[in-house]
């Protein structure tokens, strides 16, 4: 005679997961992009008591009789990816999905998360993080092209990549701290191989090879060309000091701001807009490094357009030996876009509000600058008073990437039901932004869109100022969890109704 007490007990421990998972659900429903999980039931054990006998004839046989006896157990779980309402915030950052795909988000440890939850804000540097302090990843439109597009290839190892030439002296006063006297911009960016840029992108593999970094802090006060004066750089055409890829940089600098009181900073940006003046034909653009321990010590990092922030900062020795600024800046990825890769090897970019524009190369975004987002996530810059290149609004080219599934039931939860990881079980990935063109799709190796076919455009639309609530509620968990605790219940009277029996069976015994 089988014990009903077994039965009952495997049953009360299935039941009491399904209310932790209700219990999930109601706590959820007050999470952002939070998303709820189903529990179903696996079959229960069988006892055959008796088997089945054959049929004769057009009779039928005799029914096996079977019983019922293992109790339930969890037969598995899905999660409900419907859409959630959408709530108006007011918020120009606070994003929502209304489609199928999801945000795709980096941590610190560079691992891909993806989110329906679009509480986002920038942070000191100029990124977009979300609440957690994540980057929230873009991707590219057409408009982000550079039109020499041979400067865009990875250049294979052992070619001599882009070359900087700045061998050419301009003078100032040396703004390394308790230095005095003139200084060179040459010692700020040497001619020679190691200022070859010879990767598009950053290849593990090969460090540092993917910019040009600042090996001193730029001159300060009044700038002039040695023997020559400042006549030259008075000129309309300005004073060469260098070339990118044979393209000649110019700067100019009227005579009456070229005086002693400029900062190291200020012509740091000088230089700066020179060199981005030239990207568009050079595909090389520069970065303002500021010194954060001495405010008028700034210098240069060079990359690639699609890389570089307009602006950033960084604590550096104010009175540096040899190569310091340069050990200090190779550490990170200090003025340039960071670049990750999802499980699938597609390439996207940390959204950053100060960064350079390849259509607009003489627009420099500045701290402040008041931002929101289309339809198609694009991050759209609304301030005004800049130039006639970047008129507001205008739109950066940057879009806030979307990732789609497969299987989307395959990913793997983080952080509740809000966050997921990619697992094998996922499959295929796609990836694009809001209002892609069918007739486009992402380039996995440069994140930037590019002649295909892709559905997830069509399919996603970015809501700005709105953010996407839970979709569970109190009103769907709570009549749930009173049938979950009945049932519970119920099984425990069969547990109550065993003990009487044994009970019973060991009254036989007297």
């Amino acid at each position: 005679m089988a014990d009903v007490r077994i039965s009952a007990r495997t049953t009360l421990g299935t039941i009491n997961r399904w209310i932790e998972v209700i219990s999930g659900n109601l706590v959820g429903s007050q999470i952002i992009g939070y998303k709820g999980t189903r529990m179903s039931f696996g079959d229960s054990l069988v006892d055959v008591v008796r088997g089945g006998t054959g049929s004769t004839g057009n009779v039928g046989g005799i029914n096996p009789v079977q019983i019922s006896s293992g109790g339930i157990s969890v037969g598995g779980t899905t999660t409900d990816y419907k859409q959630g309402s959408l709530i108006q915030t007011g918020n120009n950052l606070d994003l929502s999905i209304q489609g199928n795909a999801f945000f795709t988000i980096a941590d610190s440890s560079g691992k891909i998360i993806y989110t329906r939850a679009g509480e986002f804000s920038f942070d000191d540097q100029g990124y977009l993080v979300n609440k957690e302090g994540n980057f929230v990843l873009g991707l590219y439109d057409r408009t982000r092209e550079i039109l020499q597009k041979n400067n865009l290839a990875d250049i294979t190892a052992g070619a001599s990549g882009i070359t900087l030439q700045f061998n050419v002296a301009l003078y100032g006063t040396n703004p390394n701290a308790g230095q005095t006297g003139t200084f060179s911009f040459v010692n700020v960016i040497n001619a020679g191989a190691q200022y070859s840029i010879m990767n598009y992108l950053k290849d593990p593999n090969v460090v540092n090879r993917d910019r040009a970094v600042g090996n001193a802090f730029v001159p300060s006060g009044r700038l002039e060309e040695a023997g020559v004066g400042t006549t030259n750089l008075e000129s309309t055409t300005g004073y060469q000091i260098g070339t990118i890829n044979g393209v000649p940089i110019r700067v100019k600098l009227p005579a009456d701001l070229n005086v002693a009181t400029r900062t190291s900073l200020d012509n740091a940006k000088l230089i700066a807009a020179a060199i981005n003046e030239q990207s568009i034909q050079t595909g090389i653009a520069a970065s303002v490094v500021i010194n954060l321990n001495d405010q008028n010590q700034a210098t240069l990092v060079l990359g690639h357009v699609n890389r570089v922030i307009a602006e950033s900062s960084v604590r550096m020795p104010t009175n540096p030996q040899a190569n310091d600024i340069r050990d200090t800046l190779t550490t990170n990825e200090t003025g340039l876009i960071r670049t990750y890769r999802d499980n699938k090897n597609n390439l996207f970019f940390a959204i950053n509000s100060l960064s350079l524009f390849g259509k607009a190369p003489k627009y420099r975004p500045e701290p402040g600058d008041v931002f929101s987002f289309d339809g198609t996530g694009a991050l759209i810059n609304n301030s005004k008073g800049k130039d006639a290149d970047s008129a507001p609004p205008f739109n950066t080219g940057i879009h806030v990437a979307v990732t789609k599934f497969a299987n989307a039931q395959g990913l793997e939860r983080r952080r509740g039901g809000s966050q997921f990881y990619y697992t094998e079980a996922t499959g295929g990935v796609v990836v694009g932004f809001a209002g892609l063109s069918r007739n486009s799709q992402i380039s996995s190796k440069l994140g930037i869109e590019e002649n295909g076919v892709s559905s997830i455009g069509v399919e996603n639309v970015i809501i700005s100022q709105a953010l996407e609530s839970s979709n569970t509620s109190v009103t769907d968990a709570l009549p749930e969890l009173t049938v979950a605790q009945k049932t519970f219940t119920s099984n425990t009277k069969v547990v109550n109704v065993g003990n009487t029996i044994v009970d019973d069976l060991n009254g036989l015994i007297r």
